[in-house]
């Protein structure tokens, strides 16, 4: 229901507006462009934001959890800046100034615009996979970051260009949301780029829980004269996948004569 809110808001701004009651700071002779945007910089912007300052302070472990990530000072530093800019906003309707409007306006839709784009990309453009170890003692998790676009030099560059810790958090919070609260505590975490490593310039996606018997019996079968053979088309993959396999896809050329 949280996520909602913003386009709520939005919606509540233009319906104030059309239904001509005085936004903050107004009068009945007010124009309906001037209401429209008053009404647009208190609740569209100004308390929109405030509520993401909110999710990401007061209730920043349960937002995270919410999303699959872990709560980190990053978080924090976003909601801050939600609580300056929502501020300014609400403040700015206020004001009979259009300067001030404008000012505002520019803050808290540039704000808005690039936070959409970052979330459309994250999630439209890369998956996190994440692997654990379940050995005696302390678990090591080992992280492998794929994209779902070819091309490891555009495909890393939001990975590359994110600092270790954060990524370190990110995939620490997948792990957590596949094996519980108290797996990622790993002893040691691994991350490779597959997508830049000069003997392998990219990698297969790998399966998530649910991912195979989604796919069900349709993954690694023969579609004669077609045969797949690999570690790869085995359910778990390595050496073990690939002698079954190879196995089973010979066995099926004999199996035709």
């Amino acid at each position: 229901m949280i996520a909602y809110t913003p386009p709520l808001l939005f919606v509540l701004s233009w319906v104030f507006a059309l239904l001509g009651m005085d936004a903050p700071g107004t009068g009945a002779s007010t124009p309906f462009d001037e209401q429209a945007l008053r009404w647009m910089l208190f609740l569209g912007m100004g308390w929109s934001i405030l509520g993401g300052f909110l999710m990401h302070t007061v209730f920043a472990r349960s937002t995270a959890k919410a999303i699959g990530r872990q709560t980190n000072g990053f978080q924090y530093e976003v909601g801050f800046a939600s609580l300056g800019i929502g501020l300014a906003g609400i403040y700015a309707s206020n004001l009979d100034l259009p300067e001030a409007w404008i000012a505002a306006s520019l803050a808290g839709g540039l704000f808005l615009l690039l936070a959409g784009f970052n979330h459309m990309g994250s999630a439209g453009t890369e998956r996190l996979c994440v692997c654990r170890n379940r050995g005696p003692g302390r678990n090591v998790a080992a992280a492998r970051r794929h994209t779902l676009r070819p091309g490891p030099a555009r495909t890393a560059s939001t990975a590359l260009a994110t600092a270790p810790e954060s990524v370190e958090a990110e995939l620490l919070g997948e792990v957590a949301g596949m094996f519980g609260e108290r797996s990622p505590d790993p002893h040691a975490f691994f991350l490779r780029h597959w997508g830049v490593d000069p003997l392998t310039e990219g990698y297969i996606t790998a399966w998530r829980p649910g991912d195979v018997m989604a796919v069900g019996p349709l993954h690694g079968t023969h579609e004669p004269p077609f045969y797949v053979a690999g570690s790869d088309q085995w359910v778990c993959g390595y050496m073990e996948g690939a002698i079954r396999t190879g196995r089973g896809a010979a066995q099926a050329v004999l199996a035709q004569g």
